[in-house]
């Protein structure tokens, strides 16, 4: 298992964020660019300091972990903290008033994950991506809807499947428990290889799929936008070992993408509002067969023996009830 350090250099110009990622690993030509295409509207990669896990798809790739910037994470907490303190204020109001305040959900903790409060720039939500049909979608399709983005990837051995089949059964139970104005994203950050087919064959895999959830690809500029200013970490990596092979083409992979893990919740209002950050406690029986077994070794021990900081389905839908009510 290898540790990898990764420095964050920073640079603010007036009215912008920007970051630059530069880590103690070669890169390879061919490794996803984490250049800003939008310049202004970009801001600072969230990798380097606090210790998360990285998602990867080759059971011999390196086991990386990812670090979100000190000073990002300290910015976010402080504004945890006023939210937290106005929110506080505002059901003591409200309880004062006699309206309702029993209703209210409070702000998850930072047990749970992070609490922030940024509109995503017209940028950002015009982007097109793909859904598994063919459609072309864009986040601002959802305007009014609280929207849900995990980051994702169909050729994924120990990470991603956990995360999607969890934001998956979420979407199950939350249809049922009568959260109609949601919608789930799962977005590639392997555009190449996930394909409209590969997707449309992944999402098959959890039928009946909710109606509401999406799988989404898109161009590799238009991907490696919208997680660079997410502050999605990526790396394209080659594999020593004896390759895999796709699941549904059976042909042997050439590569592999180690990435952050991180679930966003979008208010109704477009802006990013709570994450949820590395893999989370997922039942072998939510993981679809095909996926299940396609998944390493490191992936089945991340099912059997979740982190003792590994988010659950229960924390997720408690974010989201907080979200649908700002």
């Amino acid at each position: 298992m290898t540790v990898m350090m990764f420095a964050v250099q920073r640079r603010r110009n007036a009215g912008t964020r920007s970051g630059v990622v530069s880590a103690n690993m070669a890169r390879t030509p061919e490794e996803p660019s984490c250049t800003p295409r939008l310049g202004e509207i970009t801001r600072a990669p969230l990798v380097a300091a606090n210790l998360r896990h990285l998602g990867h798809g080759h059971a011999s790739a390196p086991r990386l972990f990812a670090y979100r910037a000190v000073v990002n994470r300290t910015a976010r907490r402080l504004r945890t903290v006023t939210s937290v303190a106005a929110a506080a204020g505002c059901l003591v109001v409200l309880a004062g008033c006699g309206g309702g305040a029993s209703h209210a959900v409070s702000t998850p903790g930072a047990s749970i994950g992070t609490s922030t409060d940024q509109a995503l720039p017209k940028a950002i939500l015009d982007l097109p991506f793909t859904d598994s049909t063919g459609k072309t979608v864009h986040l601002s399709d959802y305007a009014g809807k609280t929207i849900v983005i995990s980051d994702t990837m169909t050729l994924c051995q120990e990470t991603c499947p956990l995360d999607t089949a969890t934001v998956v059964q979420t979407a199950r139970d939350e249809d049922k428990a009568g959260m109609k104005n949601v919608v789930y994203l799962s977005i590639t950050v392997d555009p190449t290889r996930d394909t409209t087919p590969q997707i449309a064959a992944y999402r098959k895999l959890y039928s009946p799929a909710p109606s509401n959830w999406l799988m989404l690809t898109g161009s590799t500029s238009n991907v490696n936008t919208l997680w660079m200013f997410f502050g999605v970490w990526r790396q394209k990596t080659t594999d020593s070992g004896t390759a895999p092979k796709n699941w549904r083409t059976g042909k042997p992979l050439t590569y592999d993408i180690s990435h952050s893990d991180e679930v966003f919740f979008l208010d109704q209002h477009g802006h990013e509002r709570f994450i949820l950050e590395g893999p989370p406690v997922t039942k072998e029986s939510e993981i679809p067969k095909t996926v299940y077994t396609f998944m390493s070794a490191s992936g089945h021990k991340n099912v059997l023996k979740p982190a003792t900081t590994a988010w659950t389905e229960s924390q997720a839908r408690e974010v989201l009830r907080w979200v649908n009510q700002v």
